[in-house]
């Protein structure tokens, strides 16, 4: 079986990241340091959200970030350092998670560009 990918390895982009738009969609401005944020539950146990996803967007750049934490915000391992252990199934979870508020905010998978690929 092919081991699963984490997203955090590809890039994405956000078409429309005007703070305008970004309010709208539900993200919070954060002043410290001048980014937005939206959090979601990207895996429950029963009712009860165990990680968290976040996804990070900039006003001077159509890129945005996605971090998954435990409910102390500390970055769950496993989402990014796949190569340790079997997490598969929950890492599975995790990304259709993400995925569908990517869907809802039209967040696209970065396709890379011919200028990005390093020639020798």
């Amino acid at each position: 079986m092919k081991k699963v990918k984490s997203i955090h390895e590809d890039q994405y982009i956000i078409l429309d990241n005007t703070t305008k738009h970004l309010l709208d969609l539900g993200f919070k401005y954060d002043s410290d340091e001048d980014k937005y944020t939206y959090n979601f539950s990207a895996l429950k146990y029963e009712k009860t959200t165990v990680l968290r996803g976040i996804i990070t967007a900039y006003t001077n750049t159509d890129k945005i970030k996605i971090d998954v934490k435990d409910n102390n915000f500390i970055p769950y391992a496993p989402f990014y350092n796949i190569e340790c252990g079997n997490y598969d199934v929950i890492l599975n979870k995790i990304n259709k998670a993400i995925l569908n508020e990517f869907s809802k905010f039209k967040i696209s998978k970065r396709m890379p560009r011919k200028d990005d690929i390093n020639e020798d």
